[in-house]
């Protein structure tokens, strides 16, 4: 949630800037869809990019558990058992 908040503020924080130090002026009308379109967007990305991250720790754990499995030694049975 805390990432969500900062992400957010701080995109619309450094584009404004620069958009201001462009040369351009801001204008409400302008910050108001900036704003909107940015809070739209982190919010996809902060959602995907948390869910990214927990599909990524449970893949890695997966491949060890087929990588530690398929490294075994193989088991031979007793003959004739």
């Amino acid at each position: 949630m805390t990432f969500n908040l900062f992400t957010t503020r701080m995109a619309l924080f450094c584009t404004l800037l620069a958009y201001a130090m462009g040369g351009n002026t801001l204008s409400a009308d302008r910050v108001f869809v900036v704003s909107a379109l940015l809070g739209l967007l982190s919010h996809a990305m902060s959602g995907v990019f948390v869910r990214g991250l927990a599909e990524f720790a449970e893949c890695w754990v997966s491949t060890n558990r087929i990588q530690t499995f398929l490294l075994r030694d193989e088991f031979r049975g007793r003959p004739g058992g």
